[in-house]
């Protein structure tokens, strides 16, 4: 059992990573919108010869790239994540014809079956513990260089009054979306619900599967209460010093 378990802990987490595709499957079926990363991927599809899932793995080799430039080293599961997940969607959409909604709320119920169903798909791959997305790396290189770079308030500490991982995942998130749109990607009231909830609903997602972490090393508590955290967002008046390091 002990030399199966490192093969175990990958299938689980590819496992993962196949339920989060599904649910970038049921967002773009819903057509409301889809979020900021996703917009990107979906508006280089349709300017270049490339599938969604393959904008999405371009994308990634490109995030993989610049984070690594600014420090972030990628782990395995962050190639396999940045690989797998595009070839996951594309397979998705060529092997399950799932029926596109046929009304405004049946529509509504996709997107919220997709951003759930990405969260726990999220949870899932990341209790493997064999590193997060190429998106997440960049975002914790990012918020490290804006950390080392900005000065602190007199009478703080270098950190306390540094930006954290928040205010990097939202220049990059918005930059993509900004990005996707010009490339024509679908913005619409979807990519609000996607943006307002899929932090809380991949926080949620990271606990319910904390239980699996046990299978692969000690329970360590306070770095699985850091990253749900960092998913759900820093709380107010969060420092760069109990945000960076999780993601």
């Amino acid at each position: 059992m002990a030399a199966a378990a490192p093969v175990l802990r990958w299938l689980w987490m590819l496992a993962g990573m196949t339920v989060l595709a599904l649910g970038i499957r049921l967002q773009v079926l819903a057509g409301l919108g889809l979020g900021p990363w996703d917009v990107l991927h979906m508006g280089l599809s349709l300017r270049l010869p490339l599938t969604f899932g393959q904008a999405n793995q371009l994308v990634g080799l490109a995030v993989v790239a610049v984070g690594w430039a600014l420090g972030e080293r990628p782990r395995l599961g962050t190639l396999a994540n940045m690989a797998y997940v595009g070839a996951a969607y594309d397979l998705i959409a060529a092997r399950l014809p799932l029926p596109a909604p046929a009304s405004p709320a049946a529509a509504w119920a996709y997107l919220a079956a997709g951003i759930a169903v990405m969260a726990a798909g999220t949870g899932w791959y990341l209790s493997a513990g064999l590193g997060a997305g190429p998106r997440d790396g960049l975002t914790l290189a990012l918020a490290r260089r804006l950390a080392s770079r900005r000065p602190a308030p007199a009478g703080r500490g270098r950190l306390r009054g540094a930006p954290g991982v928040g205010p990097a995942r939202g220049l990059l998130e918005g930059s993509a979306a900004l990005l996707g749109f010009l490339l024509g990607g679908p913005v619409g009231p979807g990519s609000v619900a996607v943006v307002l909830l899929m932090g809380p609903a991949i926080a949620a997602g990271i606990a319910r599967f904390q239980f699996a972490r046990r299978w692969w090393q000690p329970a360590r508590p306070a770095a699985a209460a850091g990253a749900v955290r960092a998913w759900a967002g820093p709380p107010a008046g969060a420092t760069a010093a109990g945000e960076v390091g999780r993601r």
